[in-house]
């Protein structure tokens, strides 16, 4: 009888060690989140198809894209990396032409980073191994190549180009003058280290994926800083960090911002105030799943490009918010 007693008072005394853990764990869960937090459900990656190259010959194939762009009739542009060109595929993803090759002369490549296309098709591609933009007609004829060190990502709004480098954000015209520039090496507010993603929204603020700091940063058109979110861990590996590696970044027409996580694989969204909205996708190889992606650009229609680097293809697919939960207060 004893034993029995014994052994009945252990379980419970396990049971009750067990339900003050759980209740710990969820009091934890709640007060860590931020205040005011406003989750949604999003629905799965719905993938919508894949390209892998031009052709199924391993010449034609892409190795390591890095970024995506689409122009005003919904063609796809991808920075084919390590082969030192760029591919333009149609909005089903059939190969329409190749712009730019191997080469160190005008228009010539080297490895290709970022992309952008204007609205009268001329196309601005970063080089860092080149240290340039190369810039090319609507026709895949080069244009005129823009010098400067470690040139990262640029973006096109009405008659700007803004461009991403190791420490700075450059603002050009869209022939190639520059015009102003703001940001320098660093980690306070305001500055940065090898920036890629960029976004401009109509109202002027400037979205920088700030890389090696591994935050997202909202700025002004003359760098004074609306907020910023993440920051600089105290370890590179760190637990207290908010994005594994901030890549690629759009503006969906929903006014969201989509961030490319690198290091998390997955699409982090975030509102345009940098409240973190969740986040898709996992790592692996399957439609819907990646593997280190760079890159991503938004057609406009709730339909994304993401140049899924290490899986060595540009996924399409569809990303919506669906529905909104109820407000989490604190």
């Amino acid at each position: 009888m004893v034993r029995v007693s014994l052994r009945k008072f252990l379980v419970m005394v396990l049971i009750v060690l067990l339900v003050m853990i759980l209740a710990l764990g969820y009091l934890y869960y709640v007060l860590s989140r931020p205040p005011g937090l406003e989750t949604y459900r999003t629905s799965e990656l719905q993938p919508l198809f894949s390209i892998y190259g031009k052709s199924s010959k391993a010449e034609d194939l892409l190795k390591r894209p890095n970024d995506v762009a689409f122009d005003e009739a919904g063609n796809i542009y991808v920075t084919d990396s390590e082969n030192g060109r760029v591919f333009v595929f149609d909005g089903g993803g059939r190969f329409l032409r190749q712009i730019g090759k191997k080469g160190k002369g005008k228009g010539g490549l080297q490895v290709p980073m970022g992309i952008a296309v204007a609205k009268d098709g001329t196309t601005f591609i970063t080089d860092k191994a080149l240290n340039k933009i190369a810039i090319f007609d609507k026709k895949g004829v080069p244009k005129k190549d823009l010098l400067l060190p470690h040139p990262m990502k640029p973006f096109v709004i009405g008659n700007r180009l803004y461009v991403t480098t190791s420490e700075a954000i450059k603002v050009y015209s869209l022939a190639g003058r520059e015009l102003t520039r703001f940001g320098r090496k660093g980690k306070a507010r305001g500055e940065f280290v090898y920036p890629f993603g960029i976004a401009v929204d109509n109202d002027g603020r400037i979205y920088v994926a700030d890389l090696v700091n591994l935050r997202v940063q909202a700025v002004k058109s003359d760098g004074e800083v609306i907020w910023v979110k993440g920051e600089p861990p105290k370890e590179i590996m760190g637990k207290d960090r908010t994005f594994g590696l901030p890549a690629g970044l759009a503006l969906g027409q929903d006014g969201y911002l989509y961030l490319v996580d690198s290091f998390y694989h997955q699409i982090t969204l975030l509102a345009k105030d940098g409240k973190i909205i969740g986040s898709v996708g996992r790592e692996g190889s399957r439609e819907g799943e990646f593997s280190y992606p760079a890159g991503i650009a938004s057609r406009g229609d709730g339909v994304f490009a993401v140049a899924d680097k290490y899986n060595d293809r540009v996924q399409v697919l569809r990303i919506t918010i669906k529905e909104k939960i109820k407000k989490i207060k604190r």
